[in-house]
């Protein structure tokens, strides 16, 4: 009955009820509105087929009436200074004053910085995330059109006008052009089901257990707020202050902050080290003297297995995994700790010796991997529940005890010193940046052997110190992206707008115009970006970045759309999207997975392209480029397909230090080293294997599986280089070939006395002169742009773009290694798609153990 993630659930179920607005809405006039729009209702749905003409006069604009915007609308204005391309339904006003200053104004597209909120209407239950099958014509994506129509509002009125209203009658969206991610982040009410309309009836995840009783109060509850949120009060600044909305999400922000700072404080301070003393007393094998060894293997299992318990929490929470119908559902986490927060209620105690939950655990994470038909699970794994991530779990049995106090701990918000009992985490509120928390904290605490003989968390204080961790403020993010990203969006709708328009007046016949148009189509075009994080963390600015990227890509859509004028025009990602739907829901019926076409809308699949094609991560710390996998994993979680296989994208090693690979193989040459040219040439050669596995979409294991078996090709010939400049850099660094003896060229004198052609001689004078100019500035690294890219198999970059800046701009960071002075000029990854041919080991990632010995 309700979805999206606007606001919490957490503030519309509980929060709201302290808020005037709520409590103006007495019952008597709950009733009267309800009364009305139940008739409202009744005529609609007796009229046959309604278009959407008729869903607006009979519903829609009545219901708008209702709930307190009167006649405070003008309807199909243009957002365009030309012509008609951007033309929602219907644009609403604040008060009578502002409509008629709207009225006034001449220029329809000036009409709209009066305006408070846009309408887009469509007939009546139409879908709102996908093209309607068998319509005549090319309508386009409803929610992609509202994406586009935002958009051209916060631009043109200044960031004045940033909300929208899409609906289709029966289900209600709410969006918001200041969300993290407009496309994903609405707030939707289904008033058929709310009001319990002929073919309207309830799922199981609306039912989710509750008594007959408890679904008409629920029921009630979304009337009042349907009528609360989407009146025009909710969009009036209350006594020249915060508007409702700007409260709510406040409120919804304080929410998230205060659960995930508790949530992290309860992880590593008690979760962590009980997970981790668990797990190595029930190892079989462990290390009796506990050496560092086994310590960090330790770390690295008990944070793998908190990794695979939060995937779940938050897959489950989210209606991602069947946990509310199906056989899983006798198995599912939330069973367990619906039955965890019983027994704690009842006082009961979770015997030592019982280990009735572990081999639970064990078989959700199994039927993840590998996928479960009679559980209603397709195989998932990308890698975090592979049996190898961490052999310790696979030897070891948690008791009943432990795993219900990790279970209780991480589900329930609760603080010891109050008398408030504890309350349920819903994970679908938190989002997955909060993850970034988590790891703030895990560089700060190792292992250690305490003096009574448990293990517990070596406090660190200069970890992130000693590390190089520090992260980018929320605030800034955007920021970033749109400098550094937003003039790439910019540049490809401008070129297929000039494209457009020169088309429009072409006397070619229009199938020709409009297949030279898909060449520059602007939503495929901004697939074939690659952006790269030097510093990722926990993947807090790539999930971010994929938010961002991936509602640019469904406005891009719309907006080519509206752009061709001479002809029905549709993007075609539109049809690669539909494939992949169409691949995913064969399988699920094929398998008899409870998957529905409404979990596999646009957006999501767009996302998952995102994730797949535009995304590169580096990060020296190795379980922190496993947590960015998981964040990513769970923002680009596509029902029914595996994760995407990542590895090649998120790779551990050292964005600063690396080399070069042809300037490191010419100064092997001028020290007279013996080098094989070979290993150059078998990295060149595997580039077409790497060029395969970016055109993978992943949306089966079998993909998955061949994409990592690729890989493996890949690394076996880039390793051997790897290592080998690896050692070169650190003696760049470290500077302990600058008194070995050198080759001395040959004089150009002898070249002369042996008759050398000119080209020879001339070459010879060229090279000397470089040589001294390499020693006068002393710089470490050369390359044919000077620029250092950042993780190692990368493509070269089609176009140098910083991440932490303005568009071109390049910033030069100096430091010390021994006598040398070390200049790195950072650049965005990577790559120049269209020629693969060219691609080839750019940096090589330093151990961190060599990079330490530097005095970086």
């Amino acid at each position: 009955m309700i979805q999206g993630g606007l606001f919490t659930r957490d503030f519309l179920e509980e929060g709201i009820k302290g808020q005037a607005a709520w409590q103006q809405i007495d019952d008597a006039e709950l009733r009267r509105l309800k009364d009305m729009a139940v008739s409202l209702f009744a005529k609609i749905t007796s009229t046959k087929s309604p278009n959407e003409a008729v869903t607006e006069k009979d519903l829609i604009y009545p219901l708008l009436s209702t709930i307190g915007w009167g006649d405070l609308v003008l309807v199909q204005q243009s957002a365009s200074k030309k012509g008609r391309s951007d033309v929602p339904d219907g644009l609403l006003f604040a008060d009578e004053t502002a409509f008629a200053n709207g009225r006034r104004e001449l220029d329809s597209w000036l009409r709209f910085r009066h305006g408070i909120c846009l309408v887009e209407s469509k007939k009546w239950n139409r879908v709102l995330d996908r093209e309607e099958k068998g319509a005549k014509s090319h309508e386009g994506v409803p929610s992609t059109q509202m994406l586009r129509y935002l958009r051209r509002a916060d631009d043109i009125t200044s960031g004045k006008l940033r909300w929208g209203i899409l609906t289709n009658g029966r289900h209600w969206r709410l969006y918001h052009q200041g969300a993290l991610s407009v496309s994903e982040d609405f707030l939707e009410i289904d008033l058929g089901k709310v009001l319990d309309l002929p073919g309207c009836g309830l799922d199981l995840i609306d039912v989710r257990g509750r008594t007959p009783a408890e679904i008409e109060a629920l029921r009630e509850h979304l009337f009042k707020l349907f009528v609360v949120i989407f009146g025009r009060d909710a969009f009036v600044p209350q006594d020249g202050r915060l508007t409702f909305h700007q409260i709510a999400l406040q409120e919804g922000r304080k929410w998230e902050t205060r659960v995930a700072r508790d949530l992290a404080d309860k992880v590593f301070d008690e979760v962590f080290p009980l997970l981790a003393d668990a797990l190595a007393k029930s190892d079989p094998q462990r290390d009796k003297a506990f050496g560092s060894a086994y310590l960090n293997e330790v770390r690295q299992a008990a944070l793998i297995l908190l990794y695979r318990i939060l995937f779940v929490l938050y897959a489950e929470d989210r209606n991602l995994l069947p946990d509310e119908s199906g056989l899983y559902a006798d198995y599912c986490l939330t069973r367990v700790r619906q039955e965890v927060a019983e027994r704690k209620s009842a006082r009961k105690p979770f015997p030592a010796s019982a280990k009735t939950y572990w081999p639970r655990l064990q078989s959700i994470f199994r039927a993840i991997a590998e996928g479960d038909d009679d559980l209603g699970i397709p195989p998932y794994n990308g890698g975090l529940f592979d049996k190898d991530a961490a052999p310790i779990l696979e030897r070891v049995a948690l008791n009943d005890a432990v795993v219900a106090d990790v279970v209780f701990r991480l589900s329930h918000e609760h603080d010891p010193k109050s008398a408030r009992p504890p309350k349920y985490i819903n994970y679908r509120d938190l989002s997955v940046q909060q993850l970034g928390s988590v790891y703030e904290q895990i560089l700060e605490h190792g292992l250690r052997l305490n003096d009574d003989g448990t293990v517990g968390i070596a406090a660190d204080a200069s970890g992130r110190k000693t590390s190089g961790s520090y992260y980018t403020p929320e605030e800034l993010v955007g920021l970033i992206i749109e400098r550094a990203v937003g003039p790439l969006v910019d540049e490809r709708l401008s070129c297929f707008r000039e494209k457009a328009a020169a088309a429009a007046h072409d006397a070619r016949p229009i199938r020709s115009r409009l297949d030279e148009l898909t060449d520059l189509d602007p939503a495929s075009r901004l697939l074939d970006l690659k952006v790269c994080d030097p510093a990722m963390g926990s993947g807090h600015f790539l999930v971010s970045l994929v938010d961002w990227l991936a509602d640019s890509v469904l406005a891009a859509m719309a907006e080519a759309a509206a752009i061709v004028t001479f002809a029905d025009y549709v993007s075609p990602l539109a049809g690669r999207i539909d494939a992949i739907r169409t691949k995913i829901l064969g399988e699920a019926k094929s398998h008899k997975w409870p998957i529905v076409e409404a979990q596999l809308d646009d957006r999501h699949i767009v996302r998952r392209m995102v994730l797949k094609r535009v995304v590169y991560g580096v990060d020296k710390n190795p379980m922190a480029v496993e947590l960015a996998k998981v964040a990513l994993w769970l923002h680009s979680f596509t029902v029914g397909a595996p994760l995407s296989f990542l590895d090649h994208h998120l790779r551990c090693g050292d964005s600063v230090v690396g080399a070069w690979a042809r300037p490191m193989v010419d100064k092997l040459e001028g020290l007279g080293a013996l080098f094989s040219n070979g290993l150059i040439t078998r990295v060149e050669q595997v580039s077409k294997v790497m060029a395969q596995i970016e055109g993978t979409t992943d949306n089966d294991i079998a993909e998955v599986t061949e994409s990592k078996s690729k890989f493996r090709i890949v690394a076996e010939a880039t390793d051997p280089v790897a290592s080998f400049f690896s050692l070169m850099t650190a003696e760049t660094l470290m500077g302990v070939l600058d008194a070995a003896p050198r080759k001395e060229p040959e004089p150009i004198e002898h070249l002369i006395e042996a008759n050398k052609s000119e080209k020879v001689i001339k070459k010879a004078a060229t090279d000397r002169q470089a040589s001294s100019a390499q020693l006068v500035y002393g710089s470490p690294l050369t390359g044919p742009s000077a620029t250092q890219s950042v993780s190692r198999p990368v493509r070269p970059a089609s176009r140098r773009r910083t991440l932490r800046g303005s568009s071109r701009f390049s910033k030069r960071r100096k430091g010390r290694a021994g006598s040398r002075s070390c200049s790195i000029t950072w650049a965005s990854m990577p790559a120049d798609a269209s020629s693969p041919t060219t691609w080839s080991p750019k940096c090589v990632p330093l151990p961190p153990s060599i990079a330490s010995s530097t005095g970086r």
